[in-house]
């Protein structure tokens, strides 16, 4: 009875001191923190600590969502007992469509004598974003000129656009959302415009699209777009201003006035001549502010800045 009673002692003995070598596990989920975003990839990053004595250089980490095959890769370095460090996982963990997600992290030492200490699972909201497609606008402009670009995206209420250009010196946007009006000023090269999907309340971002933009410097790269439209006069304005445009070909010329807010407070439509045209507009009726005025001939679009003073 002693010999059964001693059996036992060694066997707890052991247990105790094997927890005290190997025992690591999962103590938080640090991303994500309250959401996913559908379809971006979404990496999860967790902390694990070393509950143990003994050192570890090597410790496999699982992450496993709902009835998906779980996803395992190896910690390695250096953990000291008593230390934790975080870990980023490498493969994203791709949300499906729905409100929530739950998934689990876990630890998989050989020989981890603690397994309760392991896992941790958590709830995340899931947010949908819709990237755009495509950028519509020029490839080539010319310096001093306002062009006008736009994009296309379904809504769902939760997601912006936002509109880049590097490198941003003598660049001017000005966007509203599936719009942006690009001034290309003193000192603008040529670059790169992107724009993708912002989510400001998961704070994630779709997959951006971008276009190559080569600026020119003089008429006849404007003349490649078949018109050249001139700074209108007098601006500041009050009531009426003149617009001049030169065009390689007769045809009918569309002119647009936006405010700020991209909406369209003037239109109207005209058959011009080859060669120089002008056109008066009157602004007498419109509020104080900044507006741009386009002019749209055989498909191509170009815009510049107008303030109505009074």
């Amino acid at each position: 009875m002693k010999k059964i009673y001693l059996f036992f002692i060694s066997i707890i003995f052991s247990t105790s001191l094997m927890a005290q070598v190997n025992d690591v596990g999962i103590i938080k989920i640090i991303e994500p923190v309250l959401y996913v975003c559908n379809p971006v990839p979404n990496y999860i990053k967790v902390r694990i600590k070393n509950f143990g004595t003994q050192t570890q250089t090597s410790i496999p980490i699982t992450f496993k969502k709902g009835y998906y095959t779980p996803i395992t890769e190896i910690w390695t370095g250096v953990l000291l007992a008593g230390d934790s460090v975080d870990y980023t996982f490498l493969n994203p963990m791709l949300s499906p469509n729905g409100v929530s997600i739950s998934f689990c992290v876990y630890t998989e030492l050989t020989n981890d004598s603690y397994i309760f200490n392991d896992t941790v699972c958590k709830s995340v909201q899931i947010r949908e974003i819709y990237s755009p497609s495509f950028i519509n606008g020029p490839n080539n402009v010319s310096n001093g000129s306002i062009i006008s670009y736009s994009s296309q995206m379904q809504w769902f209420g939760i997601t912006n656009l936002v509109w880049t250009y590097l490198p941003s010196n003598g660049i001017s946007i000005n966007a509203a959302d599936t719009t942006a009006i690009l001034s290309f000023g003193v000192g603008a090269q040529s670059g790169i415009l992107t724009v993708y999907a912002y989510d400001s309340v998961s704070h994630c971002s779709g997959t951006p699209v971008s276009i190559n933009i080569t600026i020119g410097t003089g008429i006849n790269d404007i003349n490649n777009n078949s018109f050249l439209l001139s700074q209108n006069t007098p601006n500041p304005a009050s009531a009426k201003t003149n617009i001049e445009y030169m065009l390689t070909t007769s045809g009918n010329v569309k002119f647009e006035l936006i405010n700020l807010l991209g909406e369209k407070v003037w239109i109207k439509t005209v058959k011009a001549e080859t060669g120089k045209n002008n056109f008066a507009l009157d602004v007498s009726a419109l509020p104080n502010g900044i507006y741009y005025y386009s002019i749209e001939f055989k498909g191509k679009k170009q815009f510049k800045k107008l303030v109505v003073s009074r």
